[in-house]
């Protein structure tokens, strides 16, 4: 089990309005529940959208095995806008009458895409990670099926 001091130095981090929480259970192969992990278990957070985690994940894996760098730039394609909320950071250049043009760290764009659900952001991603195939293909070999990429 892990100290609870250590997941509120970790929240601290986040600055003054940053919240954290965590529950993970850990199963053995008959289903049996092993060990869990809770912090803030019981607080409500706002769900980001579950393809935008896979999304993250596999940027995270080729950020790990060298294949991106978070600090890879990306221009943004005003063709490629999505509409979404009008305060997110990209997502607002869709409701504008002219062309924009815009460059973007992967970081920023990841940024974007988890903490302001910006759907451009994950489209953006999505393109420089190879696709919906790429993506697919990938939570797969994570071992999780049934999820449907689309909109």
């Amino acid at each position: 089990m892990i100290d609870n001091a250590h997941w509120l130095e970790l929240q601290k981090r986040l600055g003054p309005q940053g919240r954290m929480g965590i529950a993970a259970r850990f199963f053995d192969s008959r289903g049996g529940l092993e060990n869990e992990v809770t912090f803030n278990a019981r607080q409500l957070f706002p769900m980001a959208s579950i393809a935008k985690i896979a999304i993250a994940m596999l940027v995270a894996a080729r950020v790990e095995n060298l294949e991106l760098s978070l600090n890879d730039t990306i221009p943004i394609d005003s063709r490629l806008l999505s509409p979404g909320l009008v305060r997110s950071p990209i997502d607002h250049l869709f409701f504008y009458p002219f062309e924009t043009a815009r460059i973007e760290t992967l970081d920023r764009l990841l940024g974007f895409m988890i903490h302001r659900s910006d759907n451009t952001s994950s489209d953006v991603l999505v393109q420089k990670i190879g696709g919906v195939p790429s993506l697919k293909a990938f939570v797969e070999a994570c071992g999780i099926r049934g999820m449907h990429f689309t909109r």
